[in-house]
């Protein structure tokens, strides 16, 4: 049963973390180096969309050491989720990318309170 899991595993790419690792570390540097500021389409989709092959991969591997577990499996996770953890921490510490996403927030709140006030303004008689 274990084999067909880990052909079903290389079907899919694990084993190429590395990979995909530094495709997300690009992904999420070019989100960084936009001079332009920041939108909800050239930051936050890029974002959520950055690491779709890594994420496929690592679902799978842990649905099956959840549905099926074995050594093997075991040993995997147990080499991976380190690598995973490091990785997915120096995305949530970066300054850049988060400032970004800060500044959208604070203007994406400060539209909602201005178009919130006028509305309640409109409705007030004197």
């Amino acid at each position: 049963m274990f084999l067909a899991h880990l052909d079903l595993m290389k079907k899919v790419g694990l084993g190429q973390e590395d990979t995909w690792i530094e495709e997300e570390k690009k992904n999420i540097e070019q989100i960084c180096s936009l001079d332009a500021s920041p939108t909800f389409e050239n930051t936050i989709i890029p974002f959520e969309s950055s690491g779709e092959t890594l994420t496929r991969a690592t679902i799978l591997m842990y649905n099956l050491l959840s549905a099926n577990r074995s050594d093997q499996l075991e040993m995997i996770a147990e080499q991976l989720t380190p690598v995973l953890t490091k990785h997915e921490n120096e995305i949530y510490q970066n300054k850049v990318l988060f400032s970004r996403i800060d500044m959208l927030s604070i203007s994406c709140c400060y539209a909602l309170f201005f178009r919130f006030s006028a509305k309640c303004c409109n409705n007030v008689s004197l």
